[in-house]
């Protein structure tokens, strides 16, 4: 009736819709209480068991299913109610466990390091050989030369090892930064002996395609032979004598060539090295 009133202009304000709401239902009120009244004083002087009865069959299941309905009502709010508890949680178990793996990343590189370090120390070197470890820290390119980034005390014109292979040299330092030529760049230049085993023959190892080591200027008559061990000479005082640069694994020569050339098989690559040592 509310709506047809407000239709026929009967109500012009929505304050008035509120007035109209609560006549009605305080209307229906008392015809609800009178009516309870009346039953219960018809169920004290009558009787209406049989009656409740027939209607319990058709109530009790209501009753029921309301019950039910309104306790999965209840789980699911208690569910919606929780999931930002839940999603707080995941967020902090998350935290937990990136930390955890950074944790046990540090763990892994200490592990690592603490073996070089003692595989370094197991090297039987020339005790004049001081040697500091620095740690590997990335790459970086320089006039298309592709060079090592250590951290650690170093200084420009040292020579950069790992037990008694020689990895490079410092060239330029910042702070705790520094720079490495390894050999097998092709602006590296070292005098090398190989060692055979009719003979020592003196050469020149230079770095080259990034990932290669050649002995060039091997004079054509001297005997060099594939498996043959390739050392620092110590010639010009750059490195000491002795340090390994590797092993011959191929020859090429022509003939009537003065010179030539040899490949040399390095047992280590810029990708595996993670400490080294400055000396």
């Amino acid at each position: 009736m509310t709506h047809l009133k407000w239709l026929n202009g009967q109500i012009n304000h929505p304050s008035h819709v509120a007035v109209v709401f609560f006549d009605s239902m305080k209307k229906r009120f008392i015809i609800f209480f009178i009516l309870s009244l009346f039953l219960n004083f018809t169920d004290r002087v009558m009787g209406l068991d049989g009656a409740k009865r027939k209607v319990g069959v058709l109530v009790n299941p209501l009753q029921l299913g309301m019950v039910e309905a309104r306790m999965g009502v209840q789980e699911a709010f208690s569910f919606l109610s929780s999931l930002p508890l839940v999603y707080r949680e995941n967020l902090q178990l998350q935290e937990s466990l990136i930390k955890y793996q950074e944790i046990e990343i540090e763990n892994l590189e200490l592990m690592q390091e603490n073996i070089i370090l003692r595989e370094q120390m197991e090297v039987d070197l020339p005790q004049e050989w001081m040697l500091e470890p620095v740690k590997v820290v990335g790459f970086t390119e320089k006039a298309g030369e592709r060079l090592v980034l250590v951290r650690g005390q170093a200084s420009q014109g040292q020579a950069v090892v790992l037990g008694r292979r020689l990895i490079g040299e410092v060239v330029s330092t910042t702070g705790l930064l520094s720079q490495v030529r390894t050999i097998y760049s092709a602006e590296s230049r070292v005098a090398v002996s190989i060692v055979g085993k009719e003979e020592i023959v003196e050469a020149l190892a230079e770095g080259k395609f990034v990932s290669e080591v050649y002995a060039v200027n091997i004079l054509a008559e001297k005997e060099v032979n594939v498996g043959d061990l390739v050392v620092t000479s110590g010639a010009a005082g750059k490195y000491p004598r002795g340090l390994v640069i590797g092993e011959i694994e191929d020859v090429s020569e022509e003939s009537g060539e003065v010179y030539k050339i040899a490949k040399v098989k390095l047992s280590w690559s810029l990708r595996q090295l993670k400490t080294v040592f400055v000396m």
